[in-house]
C-alpha cells in the first residue's frame, strides 16, 4: 500500500469540471505541475484533499463511485462533470474505508461563473455525514433487482452489474451472490470456474460465507475432498461461530446448517470431529434457530412446504449431537 493524497482540482477555465486523482506529493505541488503541462490559461486550484493509507485503492474507490453516479466524462480521464459539493461529499465517504486527514483549500475563485469560497472543514461537519459504507445503497438496489422487490422488476443482469459495482467499493458481501449467479447462470452464462474465482476472492477479502458456497459448488461437481475442506473452513470460522450478519445480504446460519446436513446425507455420522465439537458447543443456540425458522415457515402459507424439511434437519442434528455426546 502507498500512502498519499486524493485530491480534487478545479479551474476557472473549466467550469463544471473537477479533476480527481492521487499523488504522493503535496496536492498543491501536483496542481502546479498539471497547470504547466496542460496549457490551460488559468491555474488549477486544490479545492479539497484527503490523506489516505492506500491512495491506489482510494482512487479506484472514488472513481468507481463517481462513475456509478454518472459523472465520469471519459473512462481514461480523471475529469468529472459534477458539482464540487458532490465530489467533496464523495471524498468524505472515504472515511468509511480509509484512514485519512481532510482539508478543504481556503481559496476564492473569482470568475463570472462562480464566487464560491472554500473554508476549513470542521470536525462537526464530518460527524454529520452518514456513517454507513457507501456501497450499502448499491447492494440494496442490487438485491431489489435480484428478487424483484418493491417497484423493481426482477432483472438479473442489472443486479449482477450492481453487485460488481458494490465489490469495487468494498462491499465484500456481494461476492457470495455473484458466485451463486455464475453457478446458476442468472444474468450471465453459467461458469463454475468463474464462480469459484469470485468465492476465492471473497474469502481473501474477508467474506467467510464464501467458504460455504465453495463447499456447495464442490459438492455439485463431485469433488468431495475440496467440499469437506471448504465446509470445515466455514464452520470453524468466526462468521459461523459468532453468527455474524452483514448489513444487506442476510445469510441465515441455520439455512447453511440445514443444507450441509442434507448434502452429507447418510454420511453425516462421519462428520469432521472439529465441526461436530462446534455444533455441540453451539447446540442450544442452533436448536433455538431451528425452532424459530420452523415457526416462521409455518406462519407463512407460501413457505409452509419447507417446514417439514427443516424439521427433518433439526431431528438429524439432534440425533447427531446425542449420539456423539453419549
Amino acid at each position: 500500500m502507498t500512502q498519499g493524497y486524493i485530491y480534487a482540482l478545479i479551474n476557472p477555465s473549466l467550469h463544471g469540471l473537477v479533476k480527481v486523482g492521487k499523488t504522493v506529493k503535496e496536492p498543491e505541488v501536483r496542481a502546479k505541475e498539471i497547470s504547466s503541462d496542460t496549457g490551460v490559461p488559468t491555474p488549477f486550484i486544490v479545492a479539497f484533499k484527503v490523506f489516505v493509507s492506500d491512495c491506489d485503492s482510494a482512487e479506484l474507490f472514488l472513481h468507481s463511485l463517481l462513475q456509478i453516479k454518472g459523472f465520469r466524462i471519459n473512462q481514461q480521464r480523471e475529469f468529472f462533470n459534477a458539482p464540487l459539493e458532490v465530489i467533496i461529499n464523495s471524498m468524505i465517504e472515504l472515511q468509511n474505508s480509509f484512514n485519512f486527514r481532510a482539508t478543504v483549500a481556503n481559496h476564492e475563485i473569482e470568475s463570472g461563473d462562480s464566487n464560491d469560497t472554500f473554508v476549513e472543514l470542521e470536525d462537526d461537519f464530518l460527524n454529520e455525514h452518514e456513517q454507513l459504507p457507501v456501497y450499502i445503497d448499491i447492494l440494496e438496489e442490487a438485491e431489489n433487482f435480484y428478487f424483484g422487490l418493491g417497484d423493481s422488476l426482477q432483472d438479473y443482469s442489472e443486479a449482477l452489474k450492481l453487485y460488481k459495482h458494490a465489490i469495487k467499493l468494498g462491499g465484500i458481501e456481494a461476492y457470495s451472490r455473484i458466485g451463486q449467479m455464475y453457478i446458476e447462470g442468472e444474468g450471465c452464462i453459467a461458469d463454475n470456474q468463474l464462480a469459484l474465482n469470485y468465492f476465492k476472492e471473497g474469502v481473501s477479502k474477508g467474506n467467510e460465507n464464501c467458504y460455504f458456497e465453495m463447499g456447495v459448488l464442490f459438492s455439485n461437481i463431485g469433488n468431495q475432498e475440496n467440499m469437506n475442506k471448504s465446509f470445515k473452513k466455514y464452520f470453524l470460522s468466526s462468521t459461523f461461530i459468532e453468527n455474524k450478519q452483514n448489513k444487506v445480504i442476510f445469510i441465515e446460519r441455520i439455512h447453511n446448517i440445514s443444507m450441509y446436513l442434507t448434502i452429507k446425507g447418510s454420511e453425516i455420522e462421519d462428520i469432521d470431529l472439529e465441526i461436530l465439537s462446534i455444533f455441540i458447543e453451539l447446540r442450544e443456540s442452533i436448536l433455538d434457530e431451528f425452532n424459530k425458522s420452523i415457526e416462521d415457515f409455518l406462519s407463512n402459507t407460501r413457505l409452509e412446504e419447507y417446514a417439514d424439511s427443516r424439521k427433518n434437519n433439526r431431528d438429524v442434528f439432534l440425533k447427531l449431537i446425542e449420539l456423539k455426546i453419549k
